[in-house]
């Protein structure tokens, strides 16, 4: 039988704590990329790295922040560990589904770095690979830092019955994998009842965005396999 022990408040002051964390994800790429352009070693990775002063820690502090935000959002799982699963659920759409942007904006950087390496810019040969490898670590951190709240609503929506145990591992799992850490989220709306409409709008709107960009990247390839073969043309 199924557990309806759902949470009659409609604000929890924990949901405050899943604000923060999309606000802090949001700034601190930003404060990272301003201090690494305004270190005069920013060109020297070798100084960057391994000369220890005050300017070159500062530099990379920012990349501490969805550490320290792992751990709060631990505590904060643990200490109201007795709270609804619904209550986790709340917490842990705000978190997916405020970053959507960011990931998608991420994502489109990346994808666009990637696209130069074989533009005539050379020198993205060399900006691409340490850009990229930064982006997907801040990335990664911040899906990370998500995880104590969405596997504690995995869990405990387990233990309330509202999630089928076996559906729950295969949720926990994806938890941990860029898109379908949201994809299992949306399908837990079905298990919870619980923000479905606005799981039903976000998913449209990814598919419709899906589709665009695997429109823009056909039409890309179209383009540098026309520039190549006319590059093979001429040489021949």
């Amino acid at each position: 039988m199924v557990n309806n022990a759902l949470s009659k408040k409609r604000f929890h002051a924990v949901y405050l704590v899943s604000v923060l964390y999309v606000i802090l994800t949001y700034l601190y790429p930003v404060l990272f990329v301003w201090l690494w352009y305004t270190n005069p070693h920013s060109t020297d990775l070798y100084m960057l790295s391994y000369e220890l002063n005050f300017r070159n820690v500062l530099t990379f502090l920012p990349l501490l922040v969805p550490v320290i935000l792992f751990w709060v959002n631990l505590v904060v799982a643990v200490t109201n560990r007795k709270k609804p699963s619904d209550v986790f659920y709340t917490m842990n759409v705000i978190m997916k589904y405020g970053l959507i942007p960011f990931y998608l904006i991420g994502g489109c950087i990346i994808a666009l770095l990637i696209m130069l390496i074989i533009s005539p810019v050379i020198i993205m040969v060399f900006v691409t690979p340490p850009a990229v490898t930064i982006l997907t670590i801040i990335g990664y951190l911040s899906l990370i830092g998500t995880l104590p709240v969405g596997l504690a609503s995995i869990i405990k929506g387990c233990k309330d019955k509202f999630i089928h145990p076996a559906l729950g591992v295969f949720y926990g799992i994806a938890q941990f994998f860029f898109g379908f850490d949201v994809l299992s989220t949306m399908g837990m709306s079905l298990n919870f009842k619980k923000h479905r409409k606005l799981s039903l709008v976000l998913l449209i709107l990814l598919i419709i965005f899906t589709i665009l960009a695997i429109l823009v990247l056909v039409l890309w390839a179209g383009v540098v396999i026309t520039l190549i073969a006319e590059f093979v043309n001429r040489a021949g």
